[in-house]
């Protein structure tokens, strides 16, 4: 009798996990339908093509990569100064003697 309630245990556990996985699967089929439904009647409204949905502009992105250079360009001086005057590099310490 005790094989036969492990059994009937296995297989309630089983049935509940196929019941729980099936309704993930229909309820994020539908989410998904749901909004392939919206981004295509959002498309044939022509709101397809707003700024918001393609990120960034090639304006903006002109802006940030020429910030990205400038800050480059000041980390690269801040770095390389002190190496280009010896006494200033002795009197930090990096440098006991040239």
């Amino acid at each position: 009798m005790s094989t036969l309630r492990t059994t009937a245990q296995v297989a309630g556990v089983l049935a509940a996990a196929v019941v729980v996985g099936t309704a993930y699967v229909l309820v994020h089929e539908h989410r998904r339908k749901g909004k392939k439904e919206k981004k295509r009647l959002a498309a044939a409204n022509g709101a397809g093509s707003s700024s918001e949905d393609q990120g960034l502009t090639a304006t903006r992105l002109i802006e940030v990569l020429g910030e990205s250079a400038n800050a480059a360009y000041q980390l690269i001086e801040q770095v390389t100064a002190p190496l280009m005057d010896p006494a200033a590099v002795c009197a930090q310490g990096r440098m006991h003697a040239w």
